[in-house]
C-alpha cells in the first residue's frame, strides 16, 4: 500500500496549486482530490484524504482520468432514503435497523463520490468483489473506517489476477443496502446493480463463504481483512486464499472473545453470484414508500403492493411475544390478532422467517415478510411490542 503523509501547514499553504480542483465534503471526514493538469502529481490520478490524519489513499478501478472525472455522484438525499427504506423491506426486517441505515446513508451522501452501474456485465479480464464490515463477538458497530476499507481492498487487488472494476452489496437490509454505496464513495468503484442474496448466515462474509461452499466448493477465492481491536489501539490484517471451506476455517480462527472490527474484501465474484437488478429494485421499492409516506401506513401498504408480488396483507395487533434461545441469537415468536379476528404468528431470527395464519404456514423466507408501523415505518422483530398495531 502506498500513502502520502501531508503536513497540515502544506495543505493549508496551497498544495492544491498542483490540483485543478479540491472538493471538500464538509460533513465528512474525507476530502476528495482530483486533477486535470497536464502534469499531475505522480501516482495521484484520483485519491482521497482522511481529514483527520491527512493521509492520501489511492482510488481503485479504471485509471483513465477523463472517464473517472465524468463520474457523477448518484447518492443524493432522496436516493439514500430510498435505498435504506427499500433495503429494510426487502431485507425482511434483517440487515440492520432503519435509524442506523439512515445515519450511515447521511454520511455516505455527504461524503460524495458514490455511484452505481445499472449493469452486472464486466469487461473481459475484469472482476467484481464484495467489500463489507465484519465484526467478531461483542462488536455491533456498523461504522466503516476508510483506512480499513482501503487496506482490505489493496490486499485483495494485489492478490487477484485481474483488475477490480466494481463492488457488489453483500446483503439486503436498512444498513446492508447502504454499505455498498458508502464503500463506492470510499474506493471510487461503482456499485453494481447486482447483489449476493444467499441466506446462509446473517453476517455477510460468512453468508458469501457458505454460499460458495455450496455452489463452488472446488474453486478458489481470496479474502482480505483489515481491522483493529475495539479500543482502536492495535491494527490487524489477514490475507487468505483457498477454497470456501478453507476460508471459513480461517475466519473461524479469529479471536471471537475480542471486540474487533474489520472490513473484509473477497472475490473475485462469479456472474452466478449476483442477482441482477438488486440495487435498482431496492430503489424502486424505497421510492414507492417515500411517495406514500405522507399518507400513513395504509397508503404505504398500497404502494408496496404495486411494486412487490404481494399475496397477503392485513392490519393486526401484537398480543404476545416470546423470545427463546441464546441471548446472542434468540428466536422471537410474535403473536398477533388481525382485523378478521384471526390468530397470526411471526417467527423472527435475524429477519422474519415465517408467517402462519390460524396455524397454517402462509409464507417462509425468502418470501418477503415485513411489518410496518402505523405510519408505514418498516420494523425489525426487536422493535415490535405488545399492544402495537402493525400492517
Amino acid at each position: 500500500m502506498w500513502m502520502l503523509q501531508l503536513p497540515r501547514e502544506k495543505l493549508e499553504a496551497g498544495l492544491t496549486s498542483n490540483l485543478q480542483s479540491l472538493i471538500l465534503s464538509l460533513n465528512s471526514r474525507l476530502i476528495h482530490l482530483s486533477t486535470m493538469d497536464k502534469h499531475p502529481l505522480p501516482g495521484l490520478p484520483l485519491c482521497a484524504i482522511d481529514a483527520q490524519t491527512l493521509t492520501v489513499y489511492p482510488i481503485y478501478g479504471d485509471r483513465n482520468l477523463e472517464r473517472m472525472m465524468n463520474l457523477k455522484t448518484s447518492l443524493d438525499a432522496l436516493t439514500m432514503e430510498a435505498a435504506v427504506l427499500g433495503g429494510a423491506v426487502l431485507g425482511c426486517g434483517g440487515g440492520g435497523k432503519l435509524e442506523d441505515g439512515l445515519y450511515l446513508g447521511e454520511l455516505a451522501a455527504a461524503q460524495g463520490g458514490a455511484h452505481f452501474s445499472q449493469s452486472t456485465d464486466l469487461p473481459e479480464q475484469a472482476a467484481a468483489v464484495a467489500v463489507m464490515p465484519f465484526h467478531t463477538s461483542g462488536s455491533d458497530t456498523y461504522q466503516i473506517h476508510p483506512r480499513q476499507a482501503h487496506a482490505a481492498m489493496e490486499m485483495l487487488q494485489d492478490n487477484v489476477q485481474t483488475s477490480v472494476v466494481g463492488l457488489a452489496n453483500g446483503g439486503l437490509g436498512a444498513v446492508d443496502s447502504i454499505i455498498g454505496w458508502e464503500l463506492s464513495g470510499f474506493l471510487g468503484l461503482p456499485l453494481l446493480d447486482g447483489g449476493i442474496l444467499a441466506s446462509y448466515h446473517p453476517a455477510s462474509l460468512l453468508n458469501l463463504l457458505t454460499y460458495w461452499q455450496e455452489t463452488a466448493e472446488t474453486e478458489t477465492f481470496t479474502v482480505s481483512l483489515a481491522g483493529r481491536f475495539h479500543n482502536g489501539q492495535r491494527h490487524r490484517r489477514h490475507l487468505w486464499h483457498g477454497r470456501p471451506a478453507e476460508l471459513l476455517q480461517q475466519v473461524s480462527t479469529l479471536p471471537s472473545p475480542q471486540k474487533e472490527s474489520y472490513v473484509a474484501a473477497t472475490g473475485p465474484l462469479r456472474p452466478a453470484d449476483l442477482r441482477p437488478a438488486t440495487v435498482s429494485h431496492t430503489l424502486r421499492v424505497g421510492q414507492a414508500m417515500l411517495a406514500a409516506s405522507d399518507d400513513g401506513g395504509e397508503a404505504t401498504v398500497t404502494a408496496l403492493q404495486a411494486v412487490l408480488p404481494t399475496d397477503f396483507s392485513t392490519f393486526a395487533t401484537v398480543t404476545e411475544i416470546n423470545w427463546q434461545g441464546p441471548d446472542q441469537d434468540p428466536t422471537g415468536h410474535i403473536k398477533l390478532r388481525d382485523e378478521k379476528n384471526r390468530q397470526l404468528q411471526l417467527v423472527y431470527n435475524q429477519r422474519y422467517q415465517e408467517l402462519t395464519i390460524e396455524g397454517k404456514e402462509t409464507a417462509v423466507f425468502p418470501d418477503v415478510i415485513i411489518t410496518l408501523g402505523i405510519l408505514g415505518t418498516p420494523l425489525t422483530g426487536e422493535e415490535v411490542f405488545i399492544g402495537q398495531d402493525l400492517y
